[in-house]
């Protein structure tokens, strides 16, 4: 039956993988011309990163207004863009895991790129009311907002390692199968 499910590893291919990067940098591109044009890149890393409420709304206290715009702007794509890198990141792992001949056991891993996307999207849940002013900066939301945005953080750098060397060791396999034809 057709229809909408969780992606499978074995459907990636390089059209995909091509798709969704183009999706993905288009999306990122856009974001970051939009927290420029308000001077708030910086803020957002600062309050994606701020466990202490207390430092939270004293970084909300600094912004100005354009920068604040900025901040609530972004919000339109950035909820779309954990789909976009999410697909790209999964089908770029599976497709270069699979062209390795990796083992079963490895299977899991791109999974993990699913698990970025979400924690993206639950850390975008909390901090637009949190910037919008429509909640308080509390201790809840705000470490629990900055716990999902490093476990992100640390899925993108992990993810990116693992396809640094996936692609190392994939250049290596080809010139290996070339000396042995």
């Amino acid at each position: 039956m057709a229809g909408f499910g969780w992606p499978r590893a074995a459907e990636a291919t390089g059209k995909r993988v091509a798709l969704f990067g183009v999706l993905f940098a288009a999306s990122q591109i856009t974001i970051l011309s939009i927290l420029h044009a308000g001077r708030a890149e910086h803020a957002l890393i600062a309050l994606q990163l701020t466990f202490d409420a207390h430092a939270f709304a004293s970084i909300l206290t600094l912004l100005d207004a354009a920068q604040q715009r900025a901040l609530l702007q972004h919000f339109w794509l950035d909820f779309l863009h954990p789909l976009w890198y999410g697909l790209f990141a999964f089908h770029a792992t599976a497709l270069l895991l699979r062209r390795l001949g990796a083992a079963a056991r490895w299977r899991w891993v791109p999974y993990l790129a699913l698990a970025m996307a979400g924690l993206d999207l639950m850390e975008n849940l909390v901090h637009l009311p949190l910037i919008a002013g429509w909640i308080a900066p509390t201790t809840l939301p705000v470490a629990f907002a900055a716990t999902c945005a490093s476990l992100k953080w640390a899925l993108a750098g992990l993810l990116t390692l693992i396809g640094c060397i996936s692609c190392l060791r994939l250049v290596g396999y080809e010139r290996t199968q070339r000396f042995r034809r």
